[in-house]
Protein backbone atom coordinates (compact mmCIF):
# COMPACT_ATOMS: atom_id res chain seq x y z
CA UNK A 1 0.00 0.00 0.00
CA UNK A 2 2.68 2.67 0.94
CA UNK A 3 4.42 1.64 -2.63
CA UNK A 4 1.32 2.49 -4.22
CA UNK A 5 1.06 6.14 -2.31
CA UNK A 6 5.26 6.72 -3.13
CA UNK A 7 5.14 5.98 -6.58
CA UNK A 8 1.61 8.33 -7.15
CA UNK A 9 3.09 10.98 -5.10
CA UNK A 10 6.68 10.71 -7.44
CA UNK A 11 4.65 10.73 -10.87
CA UNK A 12 3.39 13.88 -9.48
CA UNK A 13 6.62 15.65 -8.87
CA UNK A 14 7.15 17.44 -11.94
CA UNK A 15 3.97 18.93 -11.72
CA UNK A 16 3.01 22.44 -10.70
CA UNK A 17 0.41 21.10 -8.71
CA UNK A 18 2.24 18.73 -6.84
CA UNK A 19 0.95 18.95 -2.92
CA UNK A 20 4.41 18.99 -1.12
CA UNK A 21 3.14 19.34 2.32
CA UNK A 22 0.41 15.93 1.51
CA UNK A 23 3.56 14.52 0.30
CA UNK A 24 5.43 14.77 3.70
CA UNK A 25 2.39 13.72 5.51
CA UNK A 26 2.42 10.10 3.58
CA UNK A 27 6.10 9.79 4.30
CA UNK A 28 6.97 11.79 7.31
CA UNK A 29 10.78 11.42 8.02
CA UNK A 30 11.17 9.69 4.67
CA UNK A 31 9.69 12.35 2.18
CA UNK A 32 13.86 14.21 1.63
CA UNK A 33 14.76 11.06 0.83
CA UNK A 34 12.23 9.84 -1.15
CA UNK A 35 12.37 13.08 -2.94
CA UNK A 36 16.13 13.51 -3.36
CA UNK A 37 15.85 9.62 -4.96
CA UNK A 38 13.77 10.28 -7.44
CA UNK A 39 15.13 13.48 -8.38
CA UNK A 40 19.02 11.78 -8.94
CA UNK A 41 17.37 8.60 -10.35
CA UNK A 42 15.31 10.63 -13.29
CA UNK A 43 18.97 12.62 -14.25
CA UNK A 44 20.97 9.22 -14.18
CA UNK A 45 23.20 11.17 -11.74
CA UNK A 46 23.91 7.77 -9.57
CA UNK A 47 25.74 6.37 -12.97
CA UNK A 48 27.46 9.68 -14.34
CA UNK A 49 28.48 10.86 -10.74
CA UNK A 50 29.00 7.26 -9.21
CA UNK A 51 27.32 7.50 -6.42
CA UNK A 52 26.36 4.63 -4.20
CA UNK A 53 23.31 4.30 -2.85
CA UNK A 54 24.17 3.48 0.31
CA UNK A 55 26.47 6.95 1.04
CA UNK A 56 23.62 8.79 -0.69
CA UNK A 57 21.00 7.40 1.94
CA UNK A 58 23.14 8.41 4.89
CA UNK A 59 24.18 11.45 3.16
CA UNK A 60 20.50 12.50 2.61
CA UNK A 61 19.30 10.99 6.05
CA UNK A 62 22.14 13.53 7.99
CA UNK A 63 20.60 16.39 5.93
CA UNK A 64 17.32 15.34 7.44
CA UNK A 65 18.34 15.02 10.54
CA UNK A 66 19.40 18.96 10.76
CA UNK A 67 16.22 20.28 9.63
CA UNK A 68 13.70 21.79 11.92
CA UNK A 69 10.00 20.24 11.88
CA UNK A 70 8.23 23.53 13.82
CA UNK A 71 9.42 25.76 10.65
CA UNK A 72 6.79 25.08 8.01
CA UNK A 73 8.79 26.22 5.47
CA UNK A 74 12.03 25.45 6.08
CA UNK A 75 11.72 21.62 6.97
CA UNK A 76 12.93 18.17 4.86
Amino acid sequence: MAQEHLEMALEKMDMTTFDVFHFETIFNDNSLQFMAYKILQQHQLFFFARIKLENFVCFVREIAQGYFKENAYHNH
